[in-house]
Order: C-alpha cells, then structure tokens, then sequence
C-alpha cells in the first residue's frame, strides 16, 4: 500500500522517530500547498533524512553536508521502507555514518558531513530566506 501523501501515516512515522529521542524537522505547510512527505530527524549532532516511501512505508538517508563532492546529498539507507512499526534507533542512526557499507568512494567524490545541527538548521533557514525553499523547517 502506498503512503506517499498519507499524512496520517506520515504523523506515526515523526512521532515514533521522536520516541526515540531524536529531535524532528519538517517544512511549514504553506495554504494551498500539498503536504510535506519528508523531514529530518536530529540526536542534536547528527542528522538523518526520511521520507515516505513512493510504495510502501519509511525510508531514511545519510544528510551530506557542504564540501561534498560527486556523491549528491545523501545515501539511502533504506531503498525499499518499512512499517513505521520496523522504525528502530539503530536502523536510523543508519543516517548518522558518512558513507554507508554498500559503497565505496570514488577517486573524485568526497563526503563531509554538517558540523552540527545548529550549521544545518542555519543553512536551511538562510536557503529559505533567498526563496530557494518554499518555507523553513519547523521542529515537532
């Protein structure tokens, strides 16, 4: 069953990741907007990405940071989701690492990770004040 645009589902999946202690980030909901599918989630150094599976469930990701090079913005730690009842501390500190085990990096790519949450959360709001994202991350 997909769960893309499931925002009651969506809400299970932040309330569990919080459960956990993480600290959680979405984009404000705009009027007239469709609703986010996707946030962050922070233990206040680190910090992971999630989303809604396009088919089924939760997928989370590693976050790279400024100085990365030929490698995107991050690696998926979870390619086909799971339940939000599957959601543990450990498969989403998954997120935490720098390059996950299943790859290895090339001569030309280089992964940096954010110094901290504080840098991350900067620089979203900055990218939200020039208008390249639609609204700023709210934590909850």
């Amino acid at each position: 069953m997909s769960h893309i645009n499931d925002q009651a589902y969506f809400k299970k999946a932040v309330e569990r990741i919080k459960s956990f202690g993480f600290r959680v980030f979405v984009h404000e909901n705009k009027p007239g907007e469709l609703p986010y599918c996707y946030g962050y989630f922070s233990d206040g150094k680190n910090i992971g990405y999630f989303q809604l599976g396009w088919f089924f469930g939760v997928r989370w990701s590693t976050v790279n940071g400024p100085g990365s090079h030929n490698v995107g913005t991050g690696f998926s730690c979870e390619d086909d989701g799971v339940e939000v009842s599957q959601l543990t501390p450990e498969r989403l500190r998954e997120a935490f690492q720098s390059v996950p085990y299943w790859y290895r990096l090339g001569k030309n790519e280089r992964v940096c990770k954010w110094k901290d949450l504080d840098a991350f959360l900067e620089d979203q709001r900055m990218r939200a004040e020039k208008g390249w994202y639609h609204s700023n991350l709210v934590e909850v």
